[in-house]
């Protein structure tokens, strides 16, 4: 078992939304990631989800995408 605090969340998620590349062929990256979460950390689990499959999406520019995007958010209620 995991103890969460109030401001703990886990977030898990596939390759897919680290891996995301944009036009200039970057991909999106566990910092960029880890930076979002920092940023973003303390709202809600659905919130943060939509924050950052944004946030992916805007940084891919459209490119498509070659893998699938699944995110999960647990937060602390």
């Amino acid at each position: 078992s995991i103890h969460f605090g109030s401001k703990d969340a886990l977030l898990l998620y596939t390759d897919g939304i680290t891996e995301i590349a944009n036009n200039n062929g970057d991909e999106y990256g566990s910092q960029r990631l880890t930076d979002l979460l920092r940023t973003h950390g303390d709202k809600g689990a659905q919130e943060l989800v939509e924050q950052t499959l944004e946030s992916v999406h805007r940084f891919s520019q459209g490119t498509g995408q070659l893998d699938d995007l699944t995110l999960i958010a647990v937060k602390h209620a």
